[in-house]
């Protein structure tokens, strides 16, 4: 019967080594679970923080392309009403050169008479002061 007894008392001393390492393995589990738990909830925080940020960036890059559009709009715009006041600029020197052309074949050339009279007129004794 001692033999029986101390057997069983091995078993249980077994059975109670074996419960307290389980124990030990089941608390070292639950603690890297726990610390598992809180790196996931950072990281998924940190990732809906990013997307976030990549939304309003999207937003943003979407309000500048739109904004960047209506530039480009505007500036299409004025240079085509530039080069409409460029080709009206250059008719209307065409205009004027055409003019200048008449005018010169119209007008009178000046002869050396024209200017001999206005010596004279320049130089005649009743213009001279005393």
């Amino acid at each position: 019967m001692a033999a029986a007894t101390t057997s069983l008392r091995a078993e249980k001393d077994a059975a109670d080594s074996l419960a307290r390492s389980r124990q030990a393995q089941i608390t070292t589990l639950t603690a890297d679970l726990e610390k598992s738990k809180k790196d996931v909830e950072a990281k998924h925080s940190i990732g809906l923080r990013w997307k976030g940020r990549a939304d309003t960036l999207t937003t943003e890059a979407k309000a500048q392309k739109e904004s960047l559009a209506e530039s480009e709009k505007v500036v299409s715009e004025l240079k085509a009403k530039v080069d409409d006041l460029t080709k009206e600029l250059e008719a209307s020197k065409g205009k004027i050169a055409e003019l200048e052309k008449e005018k010169q074949a119209t007008a009178p050339a000046p002869t050396a008479g024209v200017v001999a009279d206005n010596a004279e007129l320049v130089c005649s004794p009743d213009n001279v002061r005393n």
